[in-house]
C-alpha cells in the first residue's frame, strides 16, 4: 500500500534546519505556503518558500517518492510603495545544503508572487512592483542537487499580476524564472536519466487587461 503524507493544503511537510532527512516511497501531497501581506507604507509582502520542504544548510534524500500539488504564493504588497513578495521553490527550497532525489515524480507544483500593491492615493496606484517567481518545483540557493532518474511535470512559476486602480497602474508584473528548476548563487546540479516537461514560467500582467497598466513581468525557462 502507498502511504501519503499530506498539508491538507494549509501547511508545510517538512522544515530542516542542518539535519539530514532521508524518506523513501513516501507520497508527499498538498504543501502550502502562503506569505504574509506586506504593510503600509513600504514593508513587501512576505516571501514564501518551500511548501513540500524547506532546507537549510541540511541534507535531503528522497527514493521512489512522488510529490505533488505544492503551493508557494508570495505576500501581496500594500498600499504606498510595498512590492509583493515572491513565490520560490514550491516543492522544495533548498538554502544552502544537499539534495539528492532518485526515482523520484514531482508534478503539480505551483509558485505564484504576490500582487502588486493598490493604492488609492490620488487616484492612482503607487510603485509597487509585483512579486517573482523562482523556480516553479524546486529552488537551490548555494546548494548542490543530484537528481538520478527524476521526472518533473505540470509546475508552473508564475509572476505576480500588478493591480490596476481607475484605469492606471504604476510598477510592473512580477517576472518568473524556471518552471521547473532555478538554480541560485553558487549551486551546481547533475541531472541523469530523467525526464523535465510541460513545466512553464509566465511574467505577471496587469490584472485588468481592459485598462491601461503596468508593464508585464518576463518570463524564462
Amino acid at each position: 500500500y502507498q502511504v501519503t503524507i499530506s498539508g491538507g493544503n494549509s501547511v508545510r511537510l517538512f522544515e530542516v534546519t542542518n539535519a539530514n532527512l532521508r524518506v523513501n516511497g513516501l507520497t508527499l501531497a498538498d504543501g502550502r505556503v502562503m506569505g504574509a501581506q506586506g504593510v503600509a507604507p513600504s514593508t513587501p509582502g512576505q516571501d514564501a518558500a518551500g511548501a513540500c520542504i524547506l532546507n537549510s544548510g541540511g541534507r535531503i534524500v528522497l527514493t521512489g517518492c512522488t510529490l505533488t500539488n505544492h503551493v508557494v504564493q508570495g505576500g501581496n504588497g500594500t498600499d504606498g510603495q510595498a512590492p509583493g513578495g515572491r513565490g520560490i521553490g514550491a516543492t522544495l527550497c533548498s538554502l544552502g545544503g544537499a539534495v539528492d532525489l532518485t526515482f523520484c515524480l514531482i508534478t503539480a507544483s505551483l509558485a505564484t508572487g504576490g500582487l502588486g500593491n493598490l493604492s488609492t492615493s490620488g487616484g492612482m496606484s503607487l510603485a509597487g512592483d509585483a512579486g517573482a517567481a523562482w523556480g516553479g518545483a524546486i529552488y537551490l540557493s548555494d546548494a548542490v542537487g543530484n537528481f538520478q532518474g527524476l521526472v518533473l511535470t505540470n509546475s508552473r512559476a508564475c509572476g505576480g499580476a500588478m493591480h490596476v486602480y481607475a484605469g492606471y497602474a504604476v510598477g510592473k508584473g512580477g517576472e518568473a524564472v524556471g518552471g521547473g528548476i532555478y538554480l541560485a548563487g553558487s549551486s551546481s546540479v547533475y541531472v541523469g536519466s530523467s525526464v523535465l516537461a510541460s513545466n512553464l514560467a509566465a511574467g505577471g500582467v496587469p490584472i485588468d487587461y481592459a485598462q491601461s497598466g503596468g508593464t508585464g513581468g518576463n518570463g524564462h525557462g
